[in-house]
């Protein structure tokens, strides 16, 4: 194995701890959940008592995963004091305390030792522990490789099914640039194992609400453009969301949407979160590499793949990120 994927010592950790909190980011994803999914089941079979604890709620289209009701979402009466009452933390899929949300607040005060399992190659925290790889496209695939390794006697269906959806989300259904030999291999071996490819796609990118249609449609009337339709923009506001009856959780994928046209090399979302925090959402069709970008504005992700967020209303984060992202782009685009 991987130097860096030191899975004895994790293991050792994991077996001398017996509750264990497990998270990942704000608006979770196919990969985060899936990890969680898949780290639940198996720190169960070893008889430990797991709780996944999220910032934000199960998006409806990953309602499978949650068959056992394993998902809960942090409420600050309900969960302040939970996680003092751990031994142990699992951070998934993230490599920013700041990205955890109001879960990632309560960690900053926290003395209980910290696991984090993640792929992405901009990294703003140090946790206790880390098994991190960069070169893999999905946080699922580290997983998959400590079933298959160490524990493959619990790497069932339900497994299989929780990996591959990891794999899929974080690889655009096998479109990214990040879609290697070693993915396709992995999900290979997940579809032997019973996996219907067809089905989770269906489950996860054809069970959209009429609410975030409408929504689109709201969204691609309104799209700006920059340096010559090399850059492509568009807000959501609380307004805008109230109009079409969505909420914040039905605009996953709109990013990628509008990136898809023909001309666009980077595509930016600006979402209104409160009165004075915006958050940003970057897609790079992949000649512009952008995590290096969002990493200014308390940001980062993957080079073609990111987020950000800028702590003003959402016009002025308008005004103060679109000059620096042209510069930005309009000098990679000349280096290319």
């Amino acid at each position: 194995m991987d130097a860096k994927k030191d899975w004895d010592k994790i293991l050792k950790i994991i077996d001398r701890n017996q509750k264990i909190l497990i998270t990942t980011h704000i608006h979770p994803d196919g990969d985060g959940l899936g990890s969680e999914k898949a780290i639940h089941f198996l720190l169960n079979k070893l008889g430990k008592d797991p709780f996944i604890l999220n910032s934000d709620p199960l998006p409806y289209e990953y309602e499978f995963l949650n068959q056992d009701n394993i998902f809960n979402t942090y409420e600050d009466d309900i969960h302040s004091h939970l996680i003092d009452e751990y031994d142990l933390i699992m951070v998934l899929d993230i490599g920013s305390i700041i990205r955890l949300g109001p879960v990632g607040e309560k960690l900053k005060t926290t003395s209980t030792p910290v696991i984090c399992i993640d792929h992405h190659p901009i990294r703003h925290d140090s946790f206790d522990y880390e098994i991190v790889d960069h070169n893999v496209s999905a946080t699922a695939i580290l997983l998959y490789e400590l079933f298959n390794e160490y524990f493959p006697e619990y790497l069932n269906l339900e497994v299989a099914k929780a990996l591959y959806t990891g794999i899929l989300t974080d690889t655009g259904s096998f479109r990214f640039k990040n879609t290697d030999t070693q993915t396709m291999e992995i999900a290979t071996e997940l579809i032997k194992m019973g996996v219907v490819p067809g089905d989770i796609y269906n489950k996860v990118y054809e069970n959209k609400l009429p609410e975030q249609t409408k929504l689109l449609g709201m969204v691609l009337q309104n799209i700006n453009y920059e340096l010559d339709g090399k850059i492509a923009w568009f807000k959501l506001t609380h307004d805008l969301l109230n109009k079409a009856g969505a909420n914040a959780s039905e605009v996953e994928g709109f990013t990628d949407f509008v990136r898809g046209i023909r001309g666009v090399e980077v595509a930016v979302k600006f979402m209104e979160n409160s009165e004075n925090h915006t958050r940003i959402n970057f897609r790079s069709k992949g000649e512009i590499v952008i995590n290096k970008f969002a990493k200014q504005f308390n940001g980062g992700g993957h080079p073609f793949a990111a987020g950000a967020e800028i702590f003003e209303d959402i016009e002025t984060s308008i005004d103060i990120l679109l000059p620096k992202l042209k510069d930005c782009v309009q000098k990679q685009l000349e280096e290319n």
